[in-house]
């Protein structure tokens, strides 16, 4: 089985390289915003996001698609997503937060089973992300920024903190009902 693993991942080496790129901006960007220089970490969130859509272009332009990214790809998106709702903690609403961390990982274990649950019966089937997973994950990316831009759109902008939190919260809301439709999805085709 590792053998396996191992060849599908470097089937999607370069794909995979970038996934796994963008996880790496994590500790970096929570550095900087730990620091105050919230231009390196705004710019670095950027980058990672970028990075989370040139994973799946150089997949399908290089025909680099694999296994192993299908898995990657979600996964380093549930890992950004819930590193930020952690450093965040104390701005996002727990009835936000609580259920887009629960149902990131039980969309990560569902598709672990769906992996496991293939090899048993010799079915590969579907892990790869739903449309409606994508927009919750660009969505939670969106009020990710709006968190991390608060000292910046409070000094400069003049835009109160309770604004700020108001509308991240409630674009992060929004993306908890894309990951509610997402879920329904990956259940529906056990």
């Amino acid at each position: 089985m590792f053998t396996f693993i191992w060849n599908d991942a470097l089937k999607g080496w370069l794909p995979n390289l970038i996934t796994i790129s963008g996880m790496l901006c994590i500790p970096f960007i929570i550095h900087f915003q730990e620091k105050e220089l919230y231009l390196y970490s705004s710019i670095l969130f950027g980058i990672a996001w970028i990075m989370d859509f040139l994973d799946g272009k150089a997949a399908r332009m290089f025909g680099q698609s694999s296994h192993t990214g299908e898995f990657l790809d979600p996964l380093a998106d549930k890992v950004f997503t819930i590193s930020f709702l952690l450093y965040f903690w104390s701005e996002v609403y727990a009835v936000i937060s609580v259920p887009i961390i629960s149902i990131g990982l039980a969309l990560t274990m569902l598709r672990v089973y769906k992996i496991v649950y293939g090899k048993k019966v010799g079915e590969t089937l579907n892990i790869m992300a739903s449309l409606s997973g994508k927009l919750k994950t660009n969505v939670e990316k969106i009020g990710i920024s709006v968190l991390m831009l608060i000292p910046v759109l409070k000094s400069f902008c003049a835009v109160s903190m309770e604004v700020s939190l108001i509308t991240a919260n409630s674009i992060l809301g929004i993306s908890l009902l894309f990951a509610i439709f997402s879920l329904t999805h990956q259940v529906r085709q056990v």
